[in-house]
């Protein structure tokens, strides 16, 4: 994958960099909200890790800003503080997952994992034709409401995450 890592302390990108590379995916860092808006509309991305924190236009106006330039691109968001960032805020500008410092470099590991697993699959549903993949396709659009019995906020990586770690104990 492609990734765009965004920090403005340039130490936490790279070891984030280090991380996503290690794992074999090409990565670029931005530490400034100005730079990361600048290599998206350079760039085609499979992924950004911004942090929301950072000084200057950032927060969640960086995250829609960020889809507006290219909307399909997953965003996973970090941010020391929980208290401004509710995870329902921060899916709704945009991003796919929040991530709280400090995280562990496992907990980024296996959300680029799934991130790539998400990723393939997309792409292998674009490349289905025909009748069965418009039915898949309907099949997986969101629903206007919940399902019974289902929360109303959107179902982030690390609800993912712990449903998978419950099940394993």
């Amino acid at each position: 994958m492609q990734i765009l890592v965004s920090d403005d302390e340039k130490p936490i990108a790279e070891l984030l960099s280090s991380v996503c590379a290690r794992g074999g995916h090409r990565v670029a860092i931005e530490t400034s909200p100005e730079g990361v808006l600048a290599y998206l509309g350079r760039h085609a991305l499979d992924l950004l890790i911004v942090d929301l924190d950072m000084p200057g236009p950032a927060g969640l106006g960086l995250v829609r800003a960020a889809r507006a330039l290219q909307s399909d691109l997953p965003i996973v968001a970090m941010t020391t503080q929980l208290k401004r960032y509710l995870p329902e805020d921060v899916v709704a500008a945009g991003a796919i997952d929040l991530l709280c410092k400090p995280f562990s470099m496992d907990d980024l590991a296996i959300r680029l994992a799934l991130l790539e697993e998400r990723l393939r699959f997309v792409q292998d549903l674009a490349l289905e034709t025909g009748a069965a993949a418009a039915r898949r396709r309907r099949e997986l659009a969101p629903a206007a409401e919940p399902p019974a019995g289902r929360p109303a906020r959107p179902v982030l990586l690390f609800d993912r995450l712990r449903e998978q770690r419950r099940g394993a104990a």
